[in-house]
């Protein structure tokens, strides 16, 4: 069995969308060429179970099924508040797929009066799947964990990048302790 991970890098059709903060406008060519290239990306890895992150568009996402002629089945994990998701693409029987809710357990370290008691903010679900292989289940987690600056410091629900390299250093830190939890 064939298992990979893909970070799409904000797939979106195209258009005018928001995420990490600001508009971006997608254009037909833009999006038409990243695509093809997802699109081949996927058939050389012709993996059996294939994890997204970065997903904007469930639509792009069945563009790039089809152009990579691989007949994947597609699950998407629950969005961000940019609509923004990780997903699982699938050619194997699942026995279960569903997205799981992230729930970050660490303290922000920011301007807020009682940072002990707040959660740095989860942003999308995970993509979860279950297979079976050579007999026995098999649990495959897809998600997408925020790096470098992982920051909520005035309880906003905004993650902004830092201003200065003690910031960047700070977030970096912050960012590696809630991965490795």
């Amino acid at each position: 069995m064939i298992i990979a991970t893909y970070n799409v890098e904000f797939l979106f059709d195209e258009g005018k969308h928001e995420h990490s903060g600001q508009m971006w406008d997608y254009s037909p060519e833009s999006v038409a060429e990243k695509v093809k290239n997802l699109g081949a990306k996927l058939a050389e890895a012709n993996a059996d179970v294939l994890l997204l992150q970065e997903v904007g568009s469930q639509s792009a996402v069945q563009k790039v099924i089809d152009t990579s002629g691989i007949p994947y089945k597609c699950f998407f994990a629950e969005a961000d508040r940019y609509g923004v998701c990780n997903a699982v693409l699938y050619r194997v029987p699942a026995k279960h797929v569903s997205s799981v809710p992230t729930n970050g357990s660490l303290p922000t370290f920011g301007d807020a009066a009682d940072n002990i008691t707040q959660n740095i903010p989860s942003r999308r679900g995970f993509a979860y799947i279950t297979v079976e292989f050579n007999g026995a289940t098999l649990h495959i987690i897809g998600l997408h964990l925020k790096a470098n600056f992982l920051t909520d410091s005035k309880g906003e629900g905004f993650i902004s990048p830092p201003a200065s390299q003690m910031e960047a250093a700070d977030g970096l830190i912050r960012s590696e302790f809630f991965r490795l939890s």
